[in-house]
């Protein structure tokens, strides 16, 4: 889940890959430009029960790409601070 920083509705996105540094999604529509402040909430693997763990970061989108006509597209963005929320074996983070 992403949003603007500062905005109140999250929107969904999926994780393809992620760093200490940064992290790249896919998003639906509306493209953030660069630069933009973000905050995403990701959820870790688990490696073992009960669960994986739930992470909030804030960073700024440095770049996307793909067809915004397809409905879609990547974008990547740093992760400058991070908070761990908790272990949740299912559904939402355990603040949402």
């Amino acid at each position: 889940m992403y949003r603007c920083l500062g905005d109140d509705p999250w929107r969904r996105g999926r994780t393809e890959n992620i760093s200490r540094s940064g992290v790249l999604f896919q998003a639906a529509v509306p493209i953030l430009a660069a630069s933009t402040r973000i905050e995403f909430i990701v959820k870790l693997p688990d490696l073992e029960p009960p669960g994986g763990s739930w992470v909030q970061c804030r960073g700024q989108v440095v770049r996307h790409c793909g067809a915004a006509a397809e409905g879609a597209c990547a974008m990547a963005a740093t992760i400058e601070a991070y908070d761990f929320l908790g272990i949740a074996p299912d559904g939402l983070p355990p603040e949402l």
